[in-house]
Parts: C-alpha cells; sequence; structure tokens
C-alpha cells in the first residue's frame, strides 16, 4: 500500500470491514518502507474514516520508529504488523492454562463452601425447633385453625351484607319499574308502533295512541294537543 491511490484503496476496504458481522477488530498493517513509502497512511481523508469506524482499529505501519497520522487516529497502535498480530490474536494455550487454574480455584472453594454451609445444617437440625419437629406442627396446626375460624366468619359476614344489599337494590328497581309507576295511579301513553309519548310534539291531533293503566288499556285519538 503506497502512492496517491493508496488512501481511497483502504478507506474502501475500511468500509466493507465495518459491515462484516464476523470481524470483531480490523488490522491496518503494513511492512517498513521510506517516509514517501508511509506517506498515504497521512492522509486527512483516511485518518477521518478511521475515527468513524465503528469496529476497533489497530494500526502496525512500518518499524518502531515510524509513526503516521493514522497510527495517532486508531484505537491501538502496533509497533510493527507483527506486533499487531500478537495484540489481537490470543495465546490460545496462555487462555487455556488460566481456565484450567481457574476451575481449580473454583472446585476449592465450592468444596470449601459446601463443607461449611453442611457443618451449619447440622448445627441448625440439632436444636431449636428442628430438634423438636412435632411442636412446630403443633404450633401451626392450631395457627391454621384459628384462621380457619375467621376466615369462616368473615364469609358469613360477607354473604348477609351483600344480601342485605341485594334485596334494598331489588325493592330501589321494583319501585322504579312501570308496573309500580302504574300501580301509583299513574298511566303509560304509547304511540302504535310501542313509542313512549314524552312530548305533545310525538302526539299530533288525529294521532291514534295507547294508554296503559293499571287495569286495561284505552285506544284513542288525539283531538288537541299542546302545551
Amino acid at each position: 500500500m503506497q502512492g496517491a491511490t493508496a488512501p481511497a484503496s483502504v478507506i474502501g476496504a475500511l468500509s466493507e470491514a465495518d459491515k462484516l458481522p464476523w470481524a470483531d477488530i480490523v488490522v491496518i498493517a503494513r511492512g517498513g518502507g521510506s517516509s514517501e513509502d508511509l506517506w498515504c497512511f497521512n492522509d486527512e481523508g483516511l485518518a477521518r474514516a478511521i475515527a468513524v469506524m465503528q469496529k476497533p482499529v489497530v494500526t502496525g505501519i512500518g518499524h518502531e520508529v515510524d509513526f503516521t497520522i493514522a497510527d495517532f487516529v486508531a484505537d491501538v497502535r502496533a509497533s510493527t504488523p507483527s506486533n499487531a498480530a500478537e495484540l489481537t490474536v490470543p495465546d490460545y494455550q496462555a487462555i487455556a492454562e488460566a481456565l484450567a487454574s481457574s476451575a481449580r480455584r473454583l472446585a476449592g472453594r465450592l468444596a470449601g463452601l459446601a463443607a461449611a454451609k453442611g457443618a451449619l445444617l447440622e448445627g441448625i437440625a440439632s436444636r431449636g425447633a428442628f430438634a423438636r419437629p412435632m411442636d412446630m406442627v403443633d404450633l401451626r396446626r392450631q395457627a391454621v385453625d384459628g384462621l380457619e375460624d375467621t376466615i369462616r366468619s368473615y364469609a358469613e359476614r360477607c354473604v348477609l351484607e351483600a344480601g342485605s344489599r341485594l334485596r334494598a337494590l331489588e325493592a330501589s328497581v321494583r319501585a322504579l319499574s312501570p308496573a309500580a309507576i302504574l300501580d301509583r295511579g299513574y298511566s303509560v301513553c304509547a304511540l302504535p308502533d310501542g313509542t313512549v309519548v314524552r312530548d305533545f310534539s310525538q302526539a299530533p291531533r288525529g294521532a291514534r295512541v295507547d294508554v296503559r293503566l293499571k287495569h286495561g288499556r284505552l285506544d284513542c285519538e288525539v283531538e288537541n294537543s299542546g302545551e
């Protein structure tokens, strides 16, 4: 990577690499060369492209003494391409050894914890209610019996109160029913289609109306209507 076309080529490659779903990190690496060979990594457009990358960028450009603007914009600067590989690729042997060591420490801690909890349970089981479990059972049975009586009394009271409210509601409904209104001496006037007459304008002169009484009904013709 060098020359006038190198920055645009690198910018395009960075854009594509940033879209790769399986890539975790992007490395810009270039072996050693003269200052002129590495000058393309001082390009402003390339620096801006590195700055907006979503994935972390590691640079390994030239030798340890070489610095470019890209190195300062990147997330991590490696001294050489080889050093970039060392920084980005894990040492699987070291990871395996660290995991094995962690597993051994965890197993030891779990064994110690299990022993401590076992001793604690043995101590608890040897005293108090655990030493005489039936005492605790009898105590809980008495509590349940008392709670049962309380629930039964409360349920009976709720039923009685609900019955009283229902009877009062029934009396109110009956008092407002059409039959109750007729019982009090009122009548209900309706048109032939059953529409109740509430206003004189509904029954003009000559209209037929049905008047319902407590006992029977009247078929009438309106001679006059008005307020």
